[in-house]
């Protein structure tokens, strides 16, 4: 069981060190404490299997990986290539909304949008926000999500700004007020709440 225990501090230190994440980056990531990452990186004790699986997904490898020895082994960690992986992958999507604008801006007839077809155009940026959104939630920092919600917020105003046929329509931009009042609220007090529970799960 000593072995096993090494054999996989080994990786997980080995797999962090690839993807060049710090122990409280892992811990954020996982929902643990950077003491509790320490401790499996010393040996000292082991993540339960769910945490296990939660680190194979997090580095692209799997958990047969995880708990075997690979002191021989000529490849290196599959984690070498996860950051840029997620980076593509969130740039792709974002590419895709813009693509699927075009799309419907060109081949579409939209009854309320005929005579003003960039209203797509606009419509896709608080769309790409969204996946940003998604996106860093599985992969990024939650510090992160602050201002992609924040950017979300006013473009999805600035988006009804302009469908809104009114002179009068500036006023929408008013409701942004409470609501980035909320997500502050949220970002300051709410986050740093959730994320202390989460590492006192192993402090």
């Amino acid at each position: 069981m000593k072995d096993l225990n090494l054999t996989i501090s080994k990786n997980i230190a080995a797999l962090r060190r690839t993807a060049k994440l710090t122990q409280a980056e892992l811990a954020e990531k996982l929902g643990y404490s950077d003491k509790a990452v320490s401790k499996w990186e010393r040996g000292d004790g082991i993540p339960d299997v769910p945490t296990l699986v939660a680190i194979a997904e997090l580095f692209g490898t799997t958990l047969d990986y995880i708990v075997r020895d690979h002191e021989n082994d000529s490849l290196p960690a599959p984690a070498s290539m996860t950051r840029k992986a997620h980076i593509v992958i969130t740039l792709l999507s974002v590419l895709c909304v813009w693509f699927l604008a075009v799309f419907v801006c060109v081949g579409v007839e939209m009854s309320q949008m005929a005579a003003r077809p960039w209203l797509v155009f606009i419509a896709a940026i608080p769309v790409s926000f969204i996946v940003l959104l998604v996106f860093n939630s599985i992969w990024g920092k939650m510090g992160r999500n602050f201002p992609i919600m924040s950017a979300l917020i006013w473009t999805i105003l600035t988006y009804v700004f302009f469908l809104i046929p009114s002179v009068h329509a500036w006023m929408v931009f008013l409701i942004g007020i409470p609501l980035q009042v909320g997500v502050f609220l949220w970002y300051v007090l709410i986050l740093p709440v959730r994320m202390k529970r989460k590492k006192e799960k192993e402090a």
